[in-house]
């Protein structure tokens, strides 16, 4: 199975979303964009997170469960699900991580911003 480790990495969405996801988790199955994969979408970077952003949001800082980087699927634009043995992809050289399982990750802090 190899070595698994814990990161802290960003996801963005509404305010409303938020609450929603305070209470409930990220429910990958409901993502609309999906170039990388449709699951959960992390960064690691808070400014890479927010690009698709509006004037107000929120950044919900996940604690990721993340196998080795053998263990990540990087992909093209286009991707629905991982191969088979996979449950990370990882696009554009590094700065999207989509996760699949519900059990891998969960939101330990948010914080709204406005520009």
């Amino acid at each position: 199975m190899g070595t698994v480790v814990e990161e802290l990495l960003y996801h963005c969405t509404s305010p409303s979303n938020a609450a929603q996801i305070a209470r409930h988790n990220i429910d990958w199955r409901l993502t609309r964009r999906s170039r990388y994969g449709k699951g959960a979408c992390f960064s690691k970077s808070p400014c890479y997170a927010s690009m698709k952003a509006g004037a107000t949001g929120a950044f919900i800082i996940c604690k990721v469960l993340m196998r080795a980087v053998q263990s990540i699927h990087y992909v093209n634009y286009s991707l629905k699900i991982p191969c088979e043995g996979y449950d990370t992809t990882s696009g554009n050289r590094g700065n999207v991580i989509v996760k699949y399982d519900d059990y891998t990750f969960y939101p330990e802090y948010i914080v709204y911003y406005r520009n």
